[in-house]
């Protein structure tokens, strides 16, 4: 797992009517600031960047979402390692991405992805904290059976 990336499994508790799901608990160190929900039509991406000072916290509410993670941080454990994860209404997790890690992400399936963004950053802070930044590397985004 890379440095300071934190992945939890989202609490779900059957109901007769549906499900709950539980996405923040206060666990997850997150003070979120502002909320968001960005929509990716099916095989569209948000393109690579980092976060200057923002920690985000990313939950796919419907539909999936392949995010990719790669550390280039100046004095990082786990310098160089590229991350995969998959999330979404199959697989249900919030990912808390740190501060300077790059990453990506596309919808995948039949349908667009919902993604549920936290930030612990406001307005013209979190604005201007997005970095646009592609990674050193010819990532490929083609999904892989295994």
């Amino acid at each position: 797992m890379i440095d300071g990336l934190r992945v939890r499994e989202l609490r779900v508790f059957p109901r007769p009517r549906g499900e709950l799901v539980e996405i923040l608990d206060g666990g997850e160190g997150l003070c979120p600031r502002r909320s968001y929900l960005s929509v990716l039509y099916r095989g569209h991406m948000s393109g690579w960047h980092h976060h200057r000072a923002g920690t985000e916290t990313l939950t796919c509410l419907a539909g999936m979402l392949k995010l990719v993670l790669y550390d280039d941080r100046e004095g990082s454990p786990t310098r160089g390692e590229l991350q995969e994860i998959f999330l979404g209404e199959q697989d249900c997790k919030s990912v808390s991405i740190p501060p300077m890690l790059k990453h990506a992400a596309k919808a995948y399936g039949e349908e667009r992805a919902l993604v549920l963004v936290f930030s612990d950053l406001a307005g013209e802070d979190a604005s201007a904290d997005k970095v646009e930044d592609p990674p050193p590397l010819d990532y490929d985004w083609s999904l892989k059976i295994t």
